[in-house]
């Protein structure tokens, strides 16, 4: 009897040594090349970003890293493959507000999860928006385009880089704040929304930081407010919209990197600690502020907090400004 029971306690014991042993926690990691997901094409500012963070990351561990851009459906399906892969930390997602908490209330069918097929790691960078008009247009405060989208009979439209985007649902948010009724101009991106702004063709629109710079730089646009509580250091002579008197209007575009859900903790501590110090050299904060993007490392669960968070900000604005994919 005695034996039996040492034999089970044996074959129990050798049972967990072997659990832990295969586990990938406390492998070596990474035991191959790791891939970032990017669910855009290549050359856009999330390939970019993917693609100047990886190079980095990939010494520091030792490993390739390589950036596998798998675009379609507003980002949904780079986004899906990830929600099913290994959760291994080999297969992870660089996440922006697109796909994890705009599409979620405008795609009736998602092939994944926004909130519990993925494990955050990092905010990395913010990207700052901002509100601009032509360089010859009257509007030049907020406050002058309120009064302008307050005034009816008036050309007031505002352009977007497509249904659903930030630039869609942000001016839309401006609308609900204010009471103004900018009316929504869809184009196919940000760069042929830029041009119909600076040639008249739409009186608004909201672009981020790596948009808008070539624009206010050489004096085509002129911007009026970012719309966050505080100035941001892309454009420190811009007020913000909090300064203004909008505090409720609050858009920020932001890019982080996300696992696939289960992946090991040990996982994504690592990485998050070599991420916070990529993101720290002075190298990579200069060559990011050439994108328009600030570098803005966070604990993974205070990336979780920002998602949901967005999640339920933009169902509101989806809702309430009756947004809806064509």
């Amino acid at each position: 009897m005695r034996s039996t029971i040492f034999g089970r306690m044996m074959i129990g014991l050798s049972f967990g040594v072997a659990l832990v042993w295969s586990s990938p926690a406390l492998s070596e990691y990474p035991s191959k090349e790791v891939t970032i997901v990017v669910p855009y094409a290549a050359g856009g500012g999330t390939d970019i970003t993917a693609r100047v963070i990886g190079k980095r990351l990939a010494e520091k561990l030792g490993q390739p890293v390589i950036i596998d851009n798998r675009p379609g459906a507003g980002g949904s399906i780079g986004t899906g493959f990830v929600a099913r892969a290994r959760p291994d930390g080999h297969t992870l997602l660089l996440a922006n507000p697109g796909p994890n908490a705009i599409n979620p209330h405008l795609y009736p069918k998602l092939p994944y999860n926004a909130e519990k097929d993925f494990a955050p790691v990092t905010l990395l960078t913010s990207l700052p928006v901002v509100f601009c008009v032509a360089a010859n247009s009257p509007v030049k405060s907020m406050a002058d385009l309120v009064a302008l989208g307050k005034t009816p009979a008036t050309a007031a439209n505002y352009g977007s880089s497509g249904n659903g985007s930030v630039s869609h649902l942000g001016t839309e948010l401006l609308n609900m704040a204010t009471g103004a009724k900018f009316t929504h101009v869809p184009y196919k991106g940000a760069a042929p929304m830029a041009t119909a702004l600076v040639s008249g063709e739409i009186q608004l629109g909201l672009l981020n930081g790596l948009d808008a710079m070539p624009f206010l730089n050489s004096g085509k646009l002129r911007a009026l407010a970012v719309p966050l509580p505080a100035r941001s250091p892309i454009f420190p002579d811009v007020p913000s919209t909090a300064e203004l008197g909008l505090p409720d209007v609050r858009i920020e575009f932001w890019y982080g990197l996300l696992a696939p859900a289960g992946t090991p903790r040990a996982v994504i501590d690592r990485l998050n600690r070599e991420l916070r110090a990529i993101l720290a050299e002075p190298e990579i904060k200069a060559r990011l502020l050439t994108l328009g993007s600030v570098p803005a490392p966070s604990t993974p669960e205070e990336l979780g907090v920002r998602i949901k968070s967005e999640l339920a900000q933009y169902a509101s604005i989806v809702r309430a400004s009756g947004a809806k994919l064509e």
